[in-house]
């Protein structure tokens, strides 16, 4: 998968999920927990806690 492909399906994926927080306000809460838990579990990698925090 090319580049371009990539970012084309992270860009779909990215629309489906802003429209879906429309009825699913909860998803914010969730993936805020999903990224305290990912940054206990990585904490000693420092390049993913920096895409944790992006």
């Amino acid at each position: 998968m090319s580049h371009v492909q990539i970012d084309r399906t992270s860009l779909e994926l990215a629309r489906h999920v802003a429209e879906g927080l429309v009825t699913h306000p909860e998803w914010i809460e969730l993936a805020r927990r999903n990224l305290r838990a990912w940054t206990r579990r990585n904490a000693d990698a420092p390049s993913l806690l920096d895409c944790y925090r992006e």
